[in-house]
């Protein structure tokens, strides 16, 4: 089983990351493998350098789109939200503004939560990589965290 891209990470309380886990146990066979993808922000929380807001422009011929986000975290919830605002211009008058209605909210996850998720809901850790390549985590490789685990 596979899950990417932080699929895993809207999965805000431990209620739902165990039903989700066990559904993927009661699919696998013994010794079948689970893969879960996540982000892994905790570095930049620990040494405060998580950008609080950000922008990106992207222009192509007479359009432009300016993203706008502002990142709020919450450590004790365990949370990040982002707020993210699209402004599109295109011909250098139509202007369109979209708003996020309300924050996304990620779930951050840790090596040790996600090995005691996993003895939890019948896996085994095999372990835990800064990218899909199954490079270790270190301070140049610690953008993802990959958790790997195997069923008992």
């Amino acid at each position: 089983a596979i899950l990417v891209d932080s699929s895993f990470c809207y999965m805000r309380t431990n209620d739902d990351c165990m039903a989700a886990l066990k559904s993927i146990s009661g699919a696998l066979r013994k010794g079948g493998t689970i893969i879960i993808h996540t982000m892994n922000i905790w570095p930049e929380i620990a040494e405060g350098s998580l950008e609080k807001n950000w922008s990106t422009l992207d222009r192509r011929d007479d359009r432009e789109l300016m993203t706008e986000g502002k990142v709020e975290i919450d450590p004790a919830d365990m949370l990040v939200r982002y707020t993210n605002t699209y402004r599109g211009v295109v011909g250098g008058k139509d202007e369109i503004v979209v708003r996020d209605a309300s924050p996304v909210e990620l779930r951050i996850f840790t090596p040790m939560q996600m090995d005691l998720l996993f003895r939890l809901s019948g896996f085994k850790s095999v372990g835990f990589y800064g990218d899909l390549k199954l490079g270790r985590i270190s301070k140049k490789n610690r953008d993802w965290l990959v958790s790997i685990g195997e069923k008992t």
